[in-house]
């Protein structure tokens, strides 16, 4: 049961890096040879991601028949002078050496001497640091075996945030809030209505859940299990007499049907050993009635007797009509 507010906030940053993030592209071919940047403008603070992406066709072009390695280097920014610096290499082993980890990047890449090559720098939030020429030297042989070497250079540029600019963005934020806002509060309204189905009463918060109680329905503890997941909690957990209490109180109040709900325990695969379908972890509280636990290998579920207001075993696979408790953390369903 994902909250409304939840899901605004997830779309509202997802929004925010969108219209934040400049997607043009900048691209320069040599040959066989790609050298890519995206974006090819960054605004720090602004821009999300920054790709460099060296890329080798060898179908495309005859004169390299296989690749030995691919350099990416970058034009010094220092005032040094001293023209291009190595930021990663790739050779035929295939372990790429990150020759500039204090720029920030990211280095992946792979050789397949007779297919497709690459070697790919990526950022999060890049500096203005990653602004300038990006060369791509990539190194093989022709078809008779004579060295052949590729060079293609691109560029990415800095971009000051200006006030217009960002003014202009905020405003589309709002406009595409706005309409996510709407598709919102119809999926809110989806999901109130398919759980109105599904359950018939929700709890007050116990310790930050909820406990919602099912109609009475045909189904076995798989069944049961899902349909707590897709409301966001799951089977039922007593952990404690206090929360014992509260869950056979609000049992009581809101069911005169049943004789018994479906929990969250079980000790298939483990006999005598009863832990939480959820977590796999031992059972923290158990109230067994009488002799039970006594269905020994064919019974391996927990239910609670409302009759005898404590626990017993049962099969888990059988379907048969009854009810079941979900555990619902509140967190989850938070407006």
């Amino acid at each position: 049961m994902m909250g409304y507010t939840t899901l605004n906030m997830m779309l509202s940053w997802t929004l925010i890096f969108g219209l934040f993030s400049v997607t043009t592209c900048s691209v320069s071919v040599s040959g066989d040879v790609t050298l890519s940047a995206t974006p090819d403008r960054v605004t720090t603070g602004l821009t999300k991601a920054l790709a460099v992406n060296c890329s080798v066709t060898l179908d495309s072009d005859p004169d390299m028949a296989t690749v030995m390695s691919i350099i990416v280097s970058k034009n010094d920014n220092s005032g040094a002078n001293r023209g291009y610096v190595e930021l990663a290499a790739l050779a035929s082993s295939n372990q790429v050496d990150n020759k500039f980890p204090s720029l920030g990047a990211v280095a992946s890449g792979a050789i397949h001497p007779l297919n497709d090559s690459y070697l790919a720098l990526e950022w999060t939030y890049p500096s203005d640091d990653v602004s300038g020429l990006y060369m791509c030297q990539v190194y093989g042989m022709d078809a008779d075996g004579h060295p052949v070497v590729k060079t293609t250079i691109t560029s990415v540029s800095k971009e000051d945030a200006e006030v217009n600019v960002v003014l202009q963005r905020l405003k589309e934020l709002e406009v595409k809030l706005d309409e996510r806002n709407g598709c919102c509060s119809k999926m809110h309204q989806r999901v109130q209505h398919a759980n109105a189905a599904l359950f018939e009463a929700t709890s007050d918060i116990f310790n930050g859940k909820r406990y919602a109680m099912s109609t009475l329905t045909l189904t076995n503890i798989a069944a049961s299990s899902f349909k707590c997941r897709l409301s966001g909690g799951y089977l039922a957990e007593i952990d404690n007499e206090e929360e014992f209490n509260f869950v056979k109180k609000f049992i009581d109040q809101h069911d005169a049907k049943s004789k018994y709900v479906a929990l969250g325990g079980t000790d298939e695969h483990h006999e005598g050993n009863w832990t939480s379908l959820e977590s796999g972890q031992p059972l923290n509280f158990t109230k067994w009635y009488l002799t039970n636990p006594d269905g020994g290998k064919n019974e391996n579920c927990i239910y609670l007797a409302k009759q005898f207001t404590s626990m017993f075993d049962w099969v888990c696979d059988y379907p048969s009509e009854q009810k079941f408790l979900c555990e619902i953390p509140a967190v989850s369903e938070a407006c």
